[in-house]
């Protein structure tokens, strides 16, 4: 019984983690560097997202246990959609899922959309 319920735990603790990661970037790059908000969370989204596409890899080539696919396309749709990319094609890694395209060209169109209406 105890392990079926740990068994899903991976998805907490990465995305715990991304979250957190996030938030201190965003915290960092805002009250710091004097970024604005949205600036500093999509920078700090996209860095979270980058990392996490790298562990993601590391974690395939060991056979270990993987980041789930619904945290890295979580992390893209929040904004992190440019460390995605930059992820998918640095690490070459997540290229031939279909879902991890649309996810990414989903997520620019909704922060591009963003950008234009707001900015």
């Amino acid at each position: 019984m105890a392990s079926s319920v740990l068994k899903g735990a991976g998805s907490y603790v990465y995305g715990i983690v991304s979250l957190l990661l996030s938030g201190l970037l965003t915290f960092y790059f805002y009250t710091t560097l004097g970024w604005h908000p949205y600036s500093a969370w999509v920078g700090a989204a996209s860095i979270a997202a980058f990392f996490m596409y790298g562990i993601d890899k590391v974690q395939t080539d060991k056979k270990r246990k993987r980041v789930p696919n619904n945290v890295l396309d979580g992390l893209a749709l929040m904004g992190g959609f440019l460390g995605a990319w930059l992820g998918m094609f640095g690490f070459w890694h997540q290229v031939r899922r279909f879902s991890a395209w649309f996810i990414l060209i989903a997520s620019l169109v909704i922060h591009g959309g963003i950008l234009y209406y707001f900015f």
